[in-house]
């Protein structure tokens, strides 16, 4: 392991709510391997690799927030028929 990637204390807790469950994410074609975190309490997901890091901006499209779904009159849409 590169030493600059090493886990602090800090590092092993979701940024965002404390949580220890967390998760490595692997984008199959961009990383072999964990390209970044996402906790399993809150579903926040942050950068595993520093600020500088090649695999840093790799990681950016995917950290975030995805575009809510759009409600139609407060009912899921009833030509999906997945939702009915």
């Amino acid at each position: 392991m590169d030493a600059a990637l090493e886990l602090t204390e800090d590092d092993v807790r979701c940024p965002s709510c404390s949580s220890v469950q967390f998760v490595g994410v692997q984008v199959f074609g961009v990383y072999d391997g964990v390209l970044y975190w996402e906790c399993a309490a809150c579903g926040h997901r942050w950068h595993r690799f520093p600020a500088g890091h090649h695999l840093h901006h790799r990681a950016a499209a995917y950290l975030a927030e995805p575009e809510p779904m759009p409600v139609i009159d407060g009912a899921p849409d009833k030509s999906c028929p997945v939702t009915h």
